[in-house]
């Protein structure tokens, strides 16, 4: 056979690998926003032992500053979000203050990409807010954050082994009031 009379069947070899890469990489979104719903319920329902078991040991989250945190430091600062309105969290909040509803965020993963037991996501988490303003007015709030992160394939659970932020944006009644990107 030959080179010329292959052709075709290259052609073909090399659309179906492209399709099924194609199907590969959507299935690796499909994981993933399973995934990070599920990390997003126990964030909400502020479960620290369930925002736990998502993670590795070692896991660790570089803010766009550039600081590290870790999962005991990420927990207290879930701990520490929302509360009854004075923004300094639940501790603080008056005994009568109502507990404001808290917003959910919506995550888009912008790609994902398995290798082995190891998989890349870069994913982009919006919020949408509205809140008292410094002066007691009324603001709508909008952060958007893109991160990196670093999956691992653990007892056939993928857990996050790093999330670094690439860009955060914060706008208050739509104007850009904070940006800072990698």
């Amino acid at each position: 056979m030959t080179f010329s009379s292959m052709r075709p069947w290259l052609a073909g070899a090399a659309i179906a690998v492209g399709l099924v890469g194609t199907a590969y990489a959507q299935d690796a979104k499909a994981v993933f926003e399973a995934r990070y719903a599920e990390m997003s319920t126990a964030m909400q329902a502020k479960d620290s032992a369930a925002v736990a078991k998502m993670m590795t040991p070692d896991f660790v989250m570089t803010d766009i500053q550039g600081n590290e945190h870790n999962a005991t430091e990420m927990n207290g600062m879930m701990g520490r979000r929302g509360g009854g309105g004075d923004g300094k969290g639940d501790a603080a909040a008056a005994p009568t203050a109502p507990e404001r509803p808290r917003p959910v965020p919506k995550i888009t993963i912008v790609s994902a990409q398995i290798s082995g037991s190891t998989a890349k996501v870069e994913q982009q988490l919006e919020i949408h807010a509205d809140r008292p303003g410094p002066d007691g007015t009324p603001m709508k709030l909008d952060i958007t954050v893109l991160t990196a992160d670093t999956w691992v394939q653990s007892g056939g659970a993928w857990l996050l082994q790093s999330s670094d932020q690439k860009d955060v944006s914060v706008a208050r009644d739509g104007d850009v009031v904070f940006h800072q990107a990698k």
